[in-house]
Parts: C-alpha cells; structure tokens; sequence
C-alpha cells in the first residue's frame, strides 16, 4: 500500500521512549551512541525520500497532505519529551535527543521544499490559493481558524485537511488541483466576497492567468450537487457588505487573521 513507507517511518520517529540509569547510561531508539543514533534514523531518512520521490505523482498531495498531518504528530509526541531531557542534568541523554531533533527538522525541511517542483508539466495549470509569505509562520494555524470559521457559518461542507489542501505558501506549488470542496450557501457572490475578502487582507495572492475567480471556480462546488458554478452566474461586486452573509464572512475573517505575525528579519 502507498503509505506502507509513511508507516514504517512514523514507527521509527514516534518512538521516544528511553533508558537512563544513575551511571548515566543511555539509550534512544535501541542506540547508546549519538553517532549510531545519527545513523540508523538518517537511513530510514534517505528509505523515506526514495519511496516518497518514486510515488506516482498524481498521488503526491495526497501522500504530502498524509506525511505532513504524521510529522506534526511525531513533532506532538517528542515535544514533551524532548523538553523533560533538556531540564535534567543527563547529558549524554541531550545529545541523543538533539540527534533526532536534528534528523525531524531535516525532514520537516524536505516536506516544505515542495519536492515535487521538478515534476509538474508546466502545459497544465494547476489551481490553488497561494499564501503570502507574510502569513507563512503560522501558516496552519490561519487555515484551520479559517476552516472553523466557514464551517461555523455553515459555508462549506469538508474536513480540515481537504480545506487546507486549497492552499499552498508563496514559493511552494502543487502537483495537481485538489478536489474541489462544497459551498453551501448556492451564491457566487457569497463565495467571492469571502475570495476578494482574503485578497484585500493580503492573505492570498492576486493573481491574473488563472485570477482568484477562476481558481474559486475550480476549487468549489456550487451546493451538494458537485457541479461547478456556472460562468454566466459569477458576480464578485458586492454593492452593500454590511448585510448578511457578507458581514459574517468580514468579521469572521478578521477574526481569524489577528494571528498575523512579522515575518522573521534574520
């Protein structure tokens, strides 16, 4: 199966459980040695990066969307752990745990450089919202209050995940378009003011060939009959946002959006 690999990896790096005596003997993952340590995770590192670049690449979203949502839980788990080593007096414990610290920013490093660039055929276009990388720090986080937000309106019927999928940094792209996702309330205009809302807060990019409106068309279904809004339908200029929904859409996004935070400097 495709995620065999992902689970075999996810068996490795969840595990962080350890053994410490008073002599201060350690051990991490069955090693005493941060050296072999450092080599038994690289080489399910490099088994990793070779299965993931031979996925068909039709499939390498989904597998993208699956390894992301497994690293931040190994990244949850190692946490607390990683943290109670660091307060205690073992250092040869650190260094084991600073090892496989290492090895996961690695990881974490190859996921966001989008190592499926080489492979998009550049005859296609793929539709997706790009973030502006002014949000790229707590890029996650903004998606899922969005995703909260539209879903408590009662706006869009999918999971977090499929929302999210919607989306991509500034400088990062996508293999293919993601699965459209359903707009409850039946109007274009709904759908538009929230797109135009995003754009206007410099969140997602303004983008001419394909524009906001023609990438909206494509990632959203008009109700639960899965088909696409019609052209002849689309209208984006909202003569009074104050009434409802737009109001809702505004305020909810502006909600959302105080997480905002400077990009780094460094």
């Amino acid at each position: 199966m495709m995620n065999t690999f992902i689970d075999q990896f996810v068996e490795v790096f969840a595990e962080n459980d350890y053994k410490a005596d008073a002599q201060h003997y350690c051990e991490l993952n069955g090693k005493s040695s941060p050296k072999e340590l450092k080599k038994y995770l690289e080489k399910h590192y490099r088994i990793f990066k070779r299965e993931y670049l031979g996925v068909n690449p039709d499939r390498k979203d989904d597998l993208y969307s699956t390894m992301l949502a497994s690293h931040n839980r190994i990244l949850t788990d190692f946490t607390p752990a990683y943290k109670e080593v660091m307060y205690s007096n073992n250092s040869s414990l650190k260094e084991l745990f600073n090892v496989k610290l290492t090895v996961l920013k690695r990881l974490n490093e190859f996921l966001n450089s989008n190592p499926t660039d080489a492979e998009l055929n550049p005859k296609d276009t793929v539709y997706y919202f790009t973030v502006k990388k002014e949000f790229n720090e707590k890029y996650e986080i903004h998606l899922n209050r969005l995703y909260d937000g539209l879903d408590n309106l009662q706006l869009i019927k999918c999971t977090p995940v499929q929302f999210k999928m919607l989306f991509r940094p500034e400088g990062k792209k996508r293999v293919k378009t993601p699965e459209p996702i359903i707009w409850y309330s039946g109007a274009y205009s709904h759908l538009a003011y929230f797109i135009k809302y995003l754009v206007k807060k410099k969140f997602i990019k303004r983008t001419n060939l394909p524009s906001v409106n023609q990438i909206a068309q494509e990632l959203f279904y008009d109700n639960e009959e899965e088909k696409k809004f019609i052209i002849s339908r689309i209208k984006s200029d909202i003569d009074d946002d104050s009434i409802y929904p737009y109001v809702d859409i505004k305020n909810m996004v502006d909600d959302k959006l105080r997480l905002k935070t400077r990009p780094s400097t460094y």
